[in-house]
């Protein structure tokens, strides 16, 4: 579907000198419809999601991360992704060396009632960086949710380095990008949605993108 003509917003923000790049509008109302449109189709192929940790390849641990995830193929979606995601020069407005052919990854989450993500970095360190294959630079989120989803929380949180500075605090709007360095903390907040069917969800695409490792 093409995307729409509604004006694009964007800007630039500083949580503890860590550059982040918030859009508005980055997909289009379509793309947004769609996405949603293969989650519930994929409904069935979504499980719980796991976390990694030094010595632990992938892990269940609903005390730090609850949420459902899609790993499987995004079809085009991701392609049309990864495609404005390369317009838009995220790696230059970011502040980061860009790569000629940065390694990526998607990730589909589905958040519901009570479903959270404790603080953390999208950076994996030591015997786990082999297990990955590649190491994330740049993290994009990007939000989908029907019209009549009816949700609180939710929110994505940046936290300054070593506890340093302001946090930033990110409603999940409908067709909304978030990026930001992968080394940043964050963390999702809460959802309360209670009685929501899983089409209902606040749905987030997550690309990692980066460098393989030789």
């Amino acid at each position: 579907m093409a995307r729409t003509d509604e004006p694009e917003a964007s800007a630039r923000v500083k949580t503890a000198q860590v550059p982040v790049l918030l859009v508005d509008g980055f997909m289009g109302a379509d793309f947004a419809a769609e996405l949603c449109d293969f989650a519930e189709a994929h409904e069935s192929e979504f499980a719980r999601a796991v976390v990694t940790r030094p010595g632990v390849e992938r892990e269940l641990d609903t005390a730090t991360r609850r949420c459902l995830s899609f790993e499987g193929e995004l079809g085009s979606l991701a392609d049309r992704f990864l495609a404005r995601a390369a317009e838009r020069n995220v790696f230059e407005e970011l502040r980061i060396e860009p790569l000629a052919e940065p390694h990526h990854q998607f990730s589909l989450s589905a958040h519901r009632d009570g479903d959270f993500f404790l603080p953390h970095s999208d950076v994996v360190t030591g015997g786990n960086r082999a297990f990955l294959g590649y190491d994330r630079l740049v993290t994009l989120t990007y939000y989908a949710h029907r019209p009549e989803a009816r949700f609180e929380g939710g929110e994505l949180v940046l936290r300054g380095l070593f506890g340093r500075g302001d946090e930033q605090v990110f409603e999940p709007l409908n067709d909304r990008l978030v990026a930001f360095p992968s080394f940043a903390p964050h963390e999702v907040r809460k959802v309360i949605q209670p009685d929501a069917p899983f089409a209902e969800a606040r749905f987030a695409l997550t690309c990692w993108l980066g460098r393989r490792l030789a």
